[in-house]
């Protein structure tokens, strides 16, 4: 559990001065592998911060109170068999197939909404299905189902931190040019998903022009006229059967 707080305020802290300040937050506890959490009123829970967290200063004003809090960094065991460390809810895991791990995020279970301050946040559905993560060779990591999902059932909601589309797309081709791979989704006509360094398994579902699963806008239950992005399948999907959706022809018109 979280539960330290290392007492470093995060209020004036600059986007170029995350990694320092992680480095910081790590010696004052003589653990240079620590994990470091970003504690706010603003968050439904203590939210995993890493050298890719990219805060504009609009999404620093939204944390201008928060606190940083440091615990050990979990085994690769326990990350293997629970990546979520159970954001997914109770019961519920997404375990890592193999000896590797995927490269470290923020596993979250809601969107992270930082440039409307005074907005109720949306809520997705819960995940029901059963799914894992695994390395798919030249495909990179991609999601496989460890049991049966039926034709039409809800999968789960692509979450992450919703941008202003201009934004998305500035940040966007900056993770191309430092060669990172891109987890940016529209979400309506304004916004887009940022998953690069917050986001859930969906993150991970792989491109097929013959795709078992696919996506759908629908309307958040907050005020705004905000869209969640659900994933759904679009056949019977077997167990051990990877995941994949259609990334449509601007995806890699954008890839050049």
């Amino acid at each position: 559990s979280i539960a330290e707080d290392s007492g470093v305020p995060l209020g004036s802290v600059h986007v170029t001065e995350i990694p320092a300040m992680l480095v910081q937050a790590r010696a004052l506890h003589s653990d240079p592998g620590a994990w470091v959490y970003l504690s706010s009123k603003r968050l439904p829970r203590p939210l995993l911060l890493t050298e890719a967290v990219l805060l504009n200063p609009i999404h620093l004003l939204a944390f201008f109170k928060a606190t940083l809090v440091v615990v050990p960094r979990p085994t690769d065991a326990a990350l293997r068999q629970d990546l979520a460390l159970g954001a997914e809810g109770p019961g519920l895991s997404v375990p890592v197939i193999g000896d590797q791990l995927p490269p470290l995020f923020a596993y979250i279970g809601t969107p992270i909404t930082l440039h409307d301050l005074a907005r109720d946040e949306d809520v997705v559905r819960p995940v029901r299905v059963s799914v894992a993560i695994s390395w798919q060779g030249l495909r990179g990591w991609g999601v496989v189902a460890r049991a049966p999902i039926r034709q039409g059932e809800y999968i789960a909601s692509y979450v992450g931190v919703y941008v202003f589309k201009a934004l998305g797309e500035e940040m966007g081709q900056m993770y191309d040019r430092q060669g990172r791979s891109s987890y940016i989704m529209d979400a309506g006509i304004d916004e887009q998903i940022d998953s690069c360094w917050a986001g859930n398994f969906t993150r991970f579902i792989n491109h097929s022009c013959e795709p078992n699963v696919t996506t759908r806008l629908q309307k958040g239950n907050g005020w705004s006229d905000r869209r969640i992005v659900e994933v759904l399948a679009l056949a019977d999907i077997a167990a051990g059967e990877e995941l994949t959706v259609d990334y449509g022809n601007a995806y890699f018109h954008l890839q050049g």
